[in-house]
């Protein structure tokens, strides 16, 4: 079944679903303003979201796939992220952030 399909009859589904609904907004909403030849698609937007994680799933999979990587293929190596819960907000509504000190992915 599709991330569409399964909206309706799941909560992670649906949510699934509004990070492709956004990612497909800010593409529309680039490209609607970018000059000519710099348009985007949403294949170069998951590539950035994935850009700061790219070393956890390089180490991840080689190992699974039983094949060996160079010592360093993407990405930098550091990031940080922060989750605090606030007082009286249930753990539903966590806000969280993330940086990414070294990398500036989100620089068209």
């Amino acid at each position: 079944m599709t991330t569409r399909a399964n909206r309706e009859a799941s909560s992670y589904w649906h949510h699934v679903g509004l990070f492709y609904d956004q990612i497909r907004g800010f593409a529309e909403g680039y490209n609607k303003y970018a000059p000519p030849g710099r348009k985007i698609n949403t294949s170069d937007l998951y590539f950035m979201n994935v850009m700061g994680d790219i070393e956890d799933l390089e180490q991840a999979f080689s190992h699974r796939l039983n094949i060996s990587l160079p010592d360093h293929v993407l990405g930098s190596g550091s990031c940080s992220a922060l989750i605090r819960l606030l007082p009286g907000t249930p753990i539903s509504s966590l806000p969280t952030t993330h940086g990414t000190p070294t990398s500036r992915c989100y620089e068209f």
